[in-house]
Formats: C-alpha cells, structure tokens, sequence
C-alpha cells in the first residue's frame, strides 16, 4: 500500500472517529436534557435560571446537569480537534469547550433580564393606571401577568404566587430583584418598600422609575453603539493568531508539527493564548460602561 493512501485512510478513519463522537455527543446532551426535566419540578431553586423560551434553554437545567454537559463539550471539543489538527489544539478547544456553555447561559440571562427591564416600562405604567383605577397592588400586578408576555409576566407570576403562601410582598420584589440581578428592579423594590413604610404616592413613583429606565435604555444604545467598532476590533484581534495557525496547518502542515514538536514551540503558543486571554478581558473591562 502506498504512502498516499495510507495517509487518506488515517484521514477518513479519523474523521469517522470524530463524526461517532459528534453523534454520540447530541445524543448524550438530548438524553441529559430530558433527565434534567424532572430536576425543575423538584428543585426549582437549583436552576440556573427560569423561562421557557428557545433562548432561555440552557437556563432550564439544573446546576448538576449544566456541569456534566460542559463536561461533555469540553470532552467533544478536545477529541475532534486532537484527531483532526493535533493534541495542542484540542488542549486549548477542550479548554474552551468546557467554558464555552458558561457563556452562553451567563448572555442568555443577560438578553432574558434586558428584554424584562424593556417591559417593565410598560408594567410600570399599567400598575400606576391599576392604583389610579382602585385596584390593589398585587391585583394591578394580576393584571400585568395577564396582559404581559414573557419573561415578566413569568417573573410576576412567580411573586404572586409567594405572596399566596404567606411571603410579604416587599420581601417576594427582594427575592425577584436577586433573582434576576437587575439593578432596576432593586430600585423597584426599595420604593415600594419606603412607600409602604412611609408612605406616599405609588403611582408617581411606578411613573418616575418608568422614565428612569427610559433614559438609561438611550444611554446604553449609544454606548453600544459607541464601543461597537472596538469590540469587534478586539475579537478579530484576539481570534486572528488562531485562524493563522489553523490555516497555516492546511497551507504546509510541517512548519505547524515543528512548532508543536519542540517545548519552546509549546511554552510559545500557550504564552500567546495567555497574553491573548488577557488582552480579550483588558477590552471587556475598557469597555464595560456603567449606566
């Protein structure tokens, strides 16, 4: 058998290799997601997070399943990668692959908290029209669940329903702002907290923090829109060495195998994915303005 086609068997063999342990991964990532399912019924206060949507997928997991799925990516990234470039590779992308879903769950909970303070001008607005009209409260907040899509009338709901139990209202608004980490809804709570204890007028106060998160939404717009060019910037800085490596290997492999031949070749690279990771995180704190 000749050369050629011993390397294009150990090529197809190990892309078959990778392929069975892509399918073997979907299928043990479904199965764990089906398992998980129970896991909000009987535990709900281990979730990573609340919501139904396709978005919020990975939110409705429970913390022990979340863990053995990152387990499993990094697991997926490190083989394929290690069978079709090198080991090194699937060092750095089984690294990857293990923080990768943490990421993804930490800006789903962002995007799910960002689209609850958009509808909380809304809410805020029914619950001052429902006070005006005669309506308690908790009933002007019945009327939002109602009203509203998700995720607030989810996160609502939720309040109401520990009020039912016996919870106070003020401390069922406390455990929504820790739930949901919005700075606004903290506020939210602080009012109607001073306002049951000292009293005043609930329906200004539902119509002044409705303009305040007016405000901070244009504000964070232009920010956003301000910083765009220098965040993707950064990404294009921080993937092009690795997207030159990767393409340098399929242009001539053998100048890729001495790097990764040599220890000084391998204490290089890791230096330049260390260097790398701090610049990406230097860029992120620049960039991160506080409304």
């Amino acid at each position: 058998m000749e050369m050629g086609e011993l390397n294009s068997m150990n090529t197809l063999i190990g892309w078959g290799i990778s392929a069975f342990v892509a399918v073997a991964a979907v299928v043990i990532v479904l199965l764990i997601q089906r398992l998980a399912l129970p896991d909000e019924a009987v535990d709900p206060g281990k979730r990573t997070g609340s919501g139904n949507n396709l978005d919020d997928l990975m939110l409705n997991l429970s913390r022990p399943s979340f863990s053995r799925m990152r387990m499993i990516t990094a697991i997926i990234a490190f083989a394929i990668t290690s069978i079709a470039i090198h080991v090194i590779f699937g060092v750095v992308c089984g690294v990857v692959g293990y923080f990768l879903p943490l990421q993804l769950q930490r800006r789903a909970q962002l995007k799910r908290v960002g689209r609850l303070e958009q509808q909380l001008v809304d809410a805020l607005e029914l619950l001052a029209n429902g006070l005006k009209s005669g309506l308690t409260l908790p009933q002007a907040m019945d009327l939002v669940v109602r009203e509203f899509p998700a995720p607030i009338s989810e996160e609502f709901a939720t309040v109401l329903a520990e009020t039912r139990v016996g919870v106070d209202f003020i401390d069922a608004l406390y455990n929504l702002a820790r739930r949901t980490g919005s700075h606004t809804i903290q506020i939210l709570a602080t009012g109607v907290a001073i306002t049951k204890k000292c009293g005043g007028d609930l329906t200004e106060i539902f119509y002044n923090i409705a303009n305040t998160i007016r405000g901070r939404s244009q504000i964070e717009g232009k920010l956003r829109a301000v910083t765009a060019q220098g965040r993707a910037q950064g990404i294009f800085l921080g993937l092009m060495p690795f997207g030159l490596i990767i393409l340098l290997y399929f242009v001539d492999p053998t100048h890729v195998e001495v790097l990764f031949g040599d220890s000084v070749g391998i204490m290089a690279f890791m230096a330049v994915v260390a260097m790398v990771t701090v610049a990406q995180l230097w860029i992120k704190k620049l960039l991160m303005i506080d409304v």
